[in-house]
C-alpha cells in the first residue's frame, strides 16, 4: 500500500480519535491519525466516573497519573451543605496527560500519527484527500474527532443547534482541599460550579447553557461562588480557560454518512445535566469499530442513537429544571436531612444508578 493511503484517516487525536485507533489496528485496518499541534488541554473537571472503568478497564493501564476522590460536598444556592462518601471512588485526570496516554496506545497499534493540523478535506474518486500546510494524504473513510468545532463537521453534517450548547469556564490553582470534589449550584442560573483536585493542579469550572452566557460573567460567577464558599482563602486567577461542551440533542444531525462519521465532541453526545463526555466519546468509538470492521459503517448512526436515546432520555427530559436554583436548593437540603436520599445519591455518583431510578429513590423519601 502507498505510504499515504490509509483506510481511514482519524481527524483528532482526544479520547475519541486516540481511542478509536487500536479497535480498527487490531483488526489489520491501516489508520493515520491527526494531532494538532495547536491543540490544547480539553478544559473539563477531569472527572471519570467508575462505570467507565467497568467498561472501559483498559484505561487503568494508561501512563497517566488517577487522583482517586471518594468524598463529594454538594452546597446548594443559598449556601447549605452536604457531603457524601462514595463507595467507589471517581478518578480525576488532568486531561493533557489522559490524552497523550491513549495517544500512546494508538502508536504502540501501529498507527501512523502525524502531528499536524488539517487545513481541508475533498472527495475524489478513490476516498478523501486530507491536505495540512506542509502534506497531502488519502484514506478510503474520514472519522471527525475533532471536538466542538469541527472542520470535519462543518463540511458534512448540520451545525450543532445552539440549545446543545453550554459554556465552561474556569480556572486550574492549588485547591483548598486535596482529597474533596466540591460542587455547587448558583442562586440566579440553572447551573453548576466545581472544584476537582487533579493529580497536578485542581480544575474549577463553571458551566450554564451556552445561550444567555458569556466567559466574563461565568468567571465573574465562578469567583463570586469560590470565594462566598471558601471564605480567606487566597486563589490563583493567573490560569483561566474556557471551552464549548456539545451536549446530546435529537435535533443534532447525522453523525455518519457514504465514507464519512463523527465521535467524540464532533458529534454533540455529552450527557446533558452533568456534560460528562469522556465515557461518552470512549463509547461512540467503540461503537463506530463495531460496525466499520462488521462491514457495515453505515450502522454507527443507529446503533449510537440507539445507546443515547437510551442512556440521556432522562437527562433530556430532567435538564431544564434540575439545576434551577429552586429545585437545587430543595434537594441538597432533602439530602441533608434523609439518609435514604443521601445513600441514592452516593449511589448515583458512585456510577449505579441511572437518573431514572435517582429520581424515583428522591421522591420516595419524602415519604421515608
Amino acid at each position: 500500500m502507498n505510504p499515504s493511503l490509509f483506510h481511514v484517516a482519524i481527524v483528532g487525536a482526544g479520547p475519541a480519535g486516540a481511542s478509536l485507533v487500536p479497535l480498527l489496528s487490531k483488526a489489520g485496518t491501516e489508520v493515520l491519525l491527526f494531532h494538532s499541534p495547536e491543540a490544547t488541554e480539553k478544559r473539563c473537571g477531569g472527572g471519570i466516573p467508575p462505570r467507565t472503568f467497568d467498561e472501559f478497564p483498559w484505561l487503568v493501564e494508561l501512563p497517566s497519573p488517577f487522583k482517586e476522590i471518594r468524598l463529594i460536598t454538594l452546597v446548594s444556592p443559598d449556601g447549605a451543605s452536604c457531603d457524601l462518601e462514595l463507595t467507589r471512588p471517581m478518578r480525576i485526570v488532568a486531561r493533557s496527560c489522559f490524552d497523550e496516554g491513549l495517544r500512546q496506545c494508538a502508536r504502540r497499534s501501529g498507527a501512523h500519527v502525524l502531528n499536524e493540523r488539517v487545513r481541508s478535506l475533498e472527495r475524489d474518486g478513490r476516498g478523501w484527500v486530507i491536505r495540512t500546510d506542509t502534506s497531502e494524504h488519502r484514506a478510503g473513510f474520514l472519522v471527525g474527532a475533532d471536538g466542538a468545532a469541527s472542520l470535519v463537521r462543518r463540511m458534512l453534517s448540520d451545525r450543532l443547534p445552539s440549545s446543545s450548547l453550554s459554556l465552561c469556564a474556569g480556572y486550574y490553582f492549588t485547591p483548598p482541599d486535596e482529597e474533596r470534589i466540591t460542587v455547587g449550584f448558583l442562586k440566579k442560573r440553572a447551573a453548576y460550579a466545581w472544584i476537582f483536585p487533579r493529580p497536578d493542579l485542581a480544575s474549577a469550572g463553571i458551566v450554564a447553557p451556552f445561550a444567555g452566557s458569556d466567559r466574563h460573567t461565568l468567571l465573574d460567577e465562578l469567583r463570586s461562588w469560590l470565594e462566598r464558599s471558601f471564605p480567606g482563602f487566597m486563589f490563583d486567577y493567573s490560569r483561566p480557560y474556557s471551552a464549548l461542551v456539545p451536549t446530546y440533542t435529537k435535533r443534532g444531525g447525522p453523525v455518519c454518512g457514504d465514507g464519512w462519521a463523527l465521535v467524540g465532541d464532533a458529534a454533540g453526545i455529552a450527557e446533558p445535566v452533568t456534560r460528562e463526555g469522556i465515557y461518552f466519546s470512549l463509547k461512540s468509538a467503540e461503537l463506530l469499530a463495531s460496525a466499520f470492521l462488521n462491514g457495515r459503517p453505515e450502522d454507527y448512526g443507529r446503533l449510537l442513537t440507539t445507546f443515547l436515546a437510551k442512556r440521556h432520555r432522562a437527562a433530556l427530559f430532567l435538564r431544564r429544571p434540575v439545576l434551577t436554583p429552586l429545585f437545587t436548593e430543595r434537594a441538597v437540603r432533602l439530602i441533608r436531612k434523609s439518609a435514604f436520599a443521601k445513600r441514592a445519591m452516593e449511589q448515583f455518583f458512585s456510577g449505579s444508578l441511572s437518573y431514572g431510578i435517582l429520581s424515583r429513590k428522591m421522591l420516595a423519601s419524602l415519604f421515608i
